[in-house]
């Protein structure tokens, strides 16, 4: 519930026992920024060099349980609606040129943060962070979205380039332009935030396709994709760009940076893959990660094995069949996404809500709740330190079982550090993975 505690000079916001906003003549929290006299205007939307001006003390309007209107004057109206546990904070000005909006929120001690993804970093605490509402790639593009490991989250609509600061024991969040909406979610846990998460982002949310699921796709430079069959009856189909953008879309899915998957460290790979995770992409996957592709909601290569790389050649042959085993498990994971709003690819606190020491590895993640993955370093050698949770895990590539807590493990670049679930309902198809995966 949302309740205020307002008086002369301020008020104080608080839901579901957590303080939000407090905001007062002496310490304001709610500010409009006007470009700098030196600047013009269009050059301090793109460069943030605004003067902030806090907004005074605003008429606090009560219209319902729900909604509450904070006016203050022709400079800014803020309405805020709460409901199903997210608070919609939404912004009006009878300006014609409506000012930069500054807010400043409360922040838990001690809390992680994670999103605004791609970032290469996996917690945000004590960094400031700028983003851009364009990108040239749109696998780069990064995103409003920022949840914390407690549950709760904030999402901006709109607002041109953003920059957040999350030093010291505030959130600041600074929009160039005034945002369509802020949104925050208050999750009684990770899952649950996540949940609200995807759900207010991409509202009804979809699976990809069956036959995008069959076998490797190539992607053909300039053209669009091939969608080799993956058994016989099927056919391969080849699909434009526009189209292949508008089914990633509707399925909330998203490309890794192609540099992601070159990255040297293991938690640099990692905390871009969880960045995307908790900003409420439902489906992630990379390029060209071979062996990594094959642990994943679609397997997307660059070209077709030319025969000019023998090496090359034989793990791409060994992901791909890895990959077509894995399909039954694939479609489960995709199904998940729909009814749960859990993503292919997350954090394993996620799903092991009672083990915090797996915070501390950001290094590692599970792919739907059966596999668990920590990979390799580029040009890595020898073993691999890792936490798993507190289960039963059988390693992929040499059928030991191991039990949660920290495990070190010999994991080669080709065969990176993976587990399954050994209670796990597909654990018959991963035994039959198991068993091929050693003579492949």
């Amino acid at each position: 519930m949302i309740s205020f505690e307002h008086w002369k000079d301020g008020f104080v916001m608080t839901i579901e026992g957590r303080r939000v906003l407090r905001h007062s003549s002496a310490s304001p929290v709610i500010f409009l920024g006007i470009p700098d006299k030196r600047t013009a205007e269009s050059q301090a939307v793109k460069s943030g060099k605004f003067t902030w001006q806090h907004l005074g003390i605003p008429r606090i309007v009560n219209e319902g349980p729900e909604l509450t209107v904070l006016d203050f004057g022709p400079a800014c109206t803020i309405r805020l609606f709460y409901g199903e546990r997210v608070l919609h904070i939404g912004f009006s000005s009878s300006s014609a040129k409506p000012g930069a909006v500054r807010l400043r929120f409360g922040a838990v001690p001690g809390e992680m943060l994670f999103g605004a993804g791609p970032s290469a970093g996996c917690d945000m605490k004590g960094r400031k962070v700028a983003l851009s509402p364009d990108g040239s790639d749109e696998a780069s593009r990064q995103e409003p979205s920022v949840m914390s490991n407690s549950g709760t989250w904030i999402h901006v609509d709109g607002g041109g380039s953003t920059d957040w600061d999350f030093r010291g024991s505030i959130t600041e969040l600074s929009c160039s332009t005034m945002p369509r909406e802020i949104a925050l979610g208050f999750g009684k846990t990770v899952a649950a935030g996540m949940e609200l998460l995807t759900r207010h982002k991409a509202g009804k949310r979809a699976r990809l396709p069956d036959w995008m699921l069959a076998g490797p796709i190539f992607e053909e430079k300039g053209r669009g994709f091939r969608i080799e069959a993956a058994a016989d009856g099927e056919e391969s189909r080849f699909i434009g760009g526009e189209e292949w953008a508008k089914i990633l879309a509707a399925a909330s899915a998203r490309a890794l940076p192609l540099q992601a998957a070159g990255m040297k460290s293991a938690g640099g790979l990692v905390g871009t893959i969880l960045s995307l995770s908790f900003s409420g992409y439902g489906q992630i996957f990379m390029r060209d990660g071979l062996e990594l592709a094959a642990f994943g909601p679609l397997f997307v290569a660059s070209a077709l094995p030319d025969g000019q790389d023998e090496a090359k050649d034989r793990r791409f042959a060994t992901s791909a069949a890895i990959y077509a085993i894995l399909k039954p498990y694939r479609e489960r994971c995709s199904a998940e996404w729909v009814e749960k709003g859990i993503p292919s690819l997350v954090h394993p606190a996620l799903l092991y809500p009672n083990e915090d020491a797996l915070w501390k590895f950001c290094d590692q993640y599970l792919y739907g709740s059966d596999v668990f993955i920590a990979p390799t370093p580029e040009g890595g050698q020898g073993p691999r330190r890792l936490y798993l949770p507190d289960d039963e895990w059988i390693h992929i590539w040499t059928s030991r079982r191991y039990r949660g807590g920290v495990t070190i493990v010999d994991a080669p670049e080709g065969k990176p550090a993976i587990f399954y679930r050994s209670r796990s309902p597909f654990a018959r198809l991963f035994d039959d993975l198991r068993l091929k995966a050693t003579r492949l």
